[in-house]
């Protein structure tokens, strides 16, 4: 391994424009050429020829921890619909990341319930089958120039660290009696659109309040997607801890 290497933490499965949860492990999309026999008693050597024939698909395997949020039900009733859709896998993003995703479109093939361990989180894994060519995109959005979180009435809420537009993961807590927080997010990227817990947002508009968990010290993870046609989304997460005083 080199210290060019990059780290897969921070990878991000897009459905549409529905980002997927916490992912445990994404797995690659392997495609293979077929090739087609095209040797002859007299081949020259008498090594087999062959030329390229159809492209035999792949699979993406996909783990989560899993919450119970409403996206993630919403893989089983696509299983169930049998929908195709676009699916992207998008590389972490980070200041030392890299500018990719790869774009196909595909069906829930496999899905399971969730697995419940003693020990551990609750997770679940699904797979998608590719129907489509595989596009690689390397153009980024512009994203977001601004953002601000307050709780369910106006009262600003502290981002760490502060706002700078290389810094896609920041932490805020609320106090003991808030139910919720409000998101606003600030951006002017042409054909670019925002969303927040995968609802668009237009920009310098705050969000509708997303209810936080109940008991003090409980986190709720809330992403924030930019999207644009042909391009990489940008994806920052906002980790609200519901506070204590």
């Amino acid at each position: 391994m080199t210290n060019q290497s990059i780290s897969g933490l921070g990878v991000s499965i897009i459905s549409g424009t529905t980002i997927y949860g916490e992912v445990m492990n994404a797995s690659e999309v392997v495609q293979t050429l077929t090739k087609i026999d095209t040797s002859t008693h007299n081949n020259v050597g008498k090594v087999k020829t062959s030329r390229p024939g159809f492209i035999d698909a792949g699979e993406l395997s996909v783990d989560l921890n899993y919450c119970g949020g409403t996206e993630q039900d919403a893989l089983r009733t696509m299983y169930d619909a049998q929908t195709v859709s676009t699916w992207m896998i998008v590389a972490p993003t980070s200041a030392t990341g890299i500018t990719r995703a790869w774009s196909f479109s595909g069906y829930i093939s496999s899905i399971g319930t969730p697995k419940f361990e003693k020990d551990g989180n609750v997770t679940m894994s699904f797979k998608v089958a590719q129907t489509g060519a595989i596009t690689q995109l390397s153009t980024g959005v512009t994203g977001m120039t601004d953002l601000d979180i307050t709780d369910e009435g106006t009262t600003a809420l502290t981002l760490s660290p502060t706002f700078a537009a290389t810094t896609y993961g920041y932490k805020v807590t609320t106090d003991l009696a808030d139910t919720g927080v409000k998101v606003t997010i600030t951006y002017a990227g042409s054909g670019e659109s925002g969303y927040v817990n995968n609802s668009a947002l237009a920009t310098a508009t705050p969000s509708s309040a997303i209810t936080i968990p109940t008991t003090a010290g409980q986190v709720l993870m809330i992403p924030v997607v930019f999207f644009k046609t042909a391009c990489v989304p940008k994806v920052t997460w906002i980790e609200v801890t519901h506070g204590y005083v």
